[in-house]
């Protein structure tokens, strides 16, 4: 249980939850908590281009994970998952990013 405001949306036979996140401190757009040890740390953005992450937003990007780590007390890996209407720019911080789902896809 991450937070008493969450909605869970269960699918594909239960193997992964959904969590909508409403929490102001962790304000993750979207966590999917897989039976493989893993969290998917879900941002969604909107766009006119590719999505460029600049240092700034990596460290916020950082700071949440740690603070949704130490809130939670988990011990799954967290991924940086982004869902954006163009991708996100390659640059020296889009590498932090372990999953990049497009409008297209």
């Amino acid at each position: 249980s991450y937070s008493s405001n969450q909605t869970e949306v269960r699918y594909n036979g239960g193997s992964e939850r959904c969590l909508c996140m409403e929490r102001r401190r962790l304000s993750n757009h979207l966590l999917i908590d897989r039976r493989d040890q893993t969290i998917n740390l879900c941002e969604i953005k909107f766009s006119q281009g590719e999505f460029e992450i600049t240092k700034q937003y990596d460290e916020h990007l950082r700071n949440r994970a740690e603070s949704f780590r130490f809130a939670t007390k988990t011990r799954k890996a967290l991924h940086q998952t982004f869902v954006t209407t163009y991708g996100v720019k390659w640059n020296m911080y889009s590498g932090n990013v372990q999953s990049k789902v497009r409008l297209d896809d």
